[in-house]
């Protein structure tokens, strides 16, 4: 069974954080960015560099992606080939969709 997954190219209207590590605690609470179902969930962009500073992990792609309708941001660290997984909470204005089966 091939899994099919939506790209997209997206323009956030930002809702910028006046210090989104304020809300560090809460984000780790919600998950361990391990997978889909054990994500952080995020409200910006900002919260994600904020979590991924936090945690000292480095990374080198990024990729957004829509996983049972819902958006996600997913991050890989080059150093262990982890990926960090962000459920996004406010949604971005949709400019381009592809679709693509793996």
């Amino acid at each position: 069974m091939k899994a099919k997954i939506t790209i997209l190219i997206t323009l956030f209207v930002l809702s910028i954080s006046a210090n989104p590590i304020n809300r560090i605690g809460e984000i780790l609470k919600s998950g361990n960015g391990n997978n889909f179902k054990t994500t952080f969930i995020v409200y910006n962009i900002d919260e994600e560099h904020s979590t991924i500073n936090y945690l000292q992990k480095k990374v080198d792609s990024q990729m957004l992606l829509i996983y049972n309708n819902e958006i996600y941001d997913v991050f890989k660290d080059p150093k262990t080939g982890k990926s960090i997984y962000f459920k996004i909470i406010q949604q971005p204005i949709i400019i381009k969709k592809e679709e693509i089966c793996l």
